[in-house]
């Protein structure tokens, strides 16, 4: 039905304005999605662009799956924001994840990392290095062409993160495994934490 009433509205040449709760269909039938929250607009961009840069947590949280991470920010090197993510954990974030308003904060601003299920690789055994961030497999769940797993980390035990990848039984993880969790930096996004608890 969405493609149809896509290839009616693009045979016609009409306007169509679209009202749905359904973010696949959002996705999907539209040129361009308004996001909003409260009766105010949050976001208005193509689909690709809502679900790659989001320009809120909301807006992050709404479209498709999204892990959040808090995160406090220590440092600041050439290009690229120095993060604490719990105790031990250090990465490096490049200032154009941040949104404007959180690229010259001052250090110890504390802020929520906002990233992809699939943007987000797992490595077998806990690796001590400090860019990786360590935890255990607590569930494995088989999709036919990809597999989700759900990583409770060492650092946060609160958070618990999604990750997906191809199915491939060479890199299968299962419950109980020790991962290291590498970022894709370039697809992270950070909002202000109190941002984030008011969503």
């Amino acid at each position: 039905m969405q493609l149809e009433i896509k290839r009616i509205q693009e045979r016609l040449g009409a306007t169509v304005i679209y009202v749905t709760h359904d973010q696949e269909e959002a996705l999907t039938m539209s040129d361009r999605v308004a996001v909003m929250q409260n009766g105010q607009l949050e976001q208005i961009d193509t689909p690709e662009a809502l679900y790659r840069n989001p320009v809120s947590s909301f807006v992050a949280d709404f479209i498709g799956t999204m892990n959040f991470l808090p995160a406090v920010k220590i440092g600041k090197k050439l290009g690229a924001a120095v993060l604490r993510i719990g105790e031990h954990t250090v990465i490096d974030l490049p200032i154009t994840s941040l949104n404007t308003s959180l690229s010259n904060q001052d250090i110890d601003r504390k802020l929520t990392l906002a990233f992809r299920p699939e943007h987000v690789s797992l490595e077998q055994g806990g690796n001590a290095a400090s860019s990786a961030i360590q935890g255990e497999i607590e569930a494995d769940i088989f999709m036919g062409s990809t597999n989700t797993y759900v990583v409770k980390l060492n650092d946060c035990p609160d958070a618990q993160i999604r990750v997906q990848s191809a199915a491939n039984t060479a890199t299968a993880f299962k419950r109980g495994d020790r991962v290291s969790l590498r970022l894709n930096n370039q697809s992270v996004h950070a909002f202000a934490s109190r941002e984030r608890d008011a969503a």
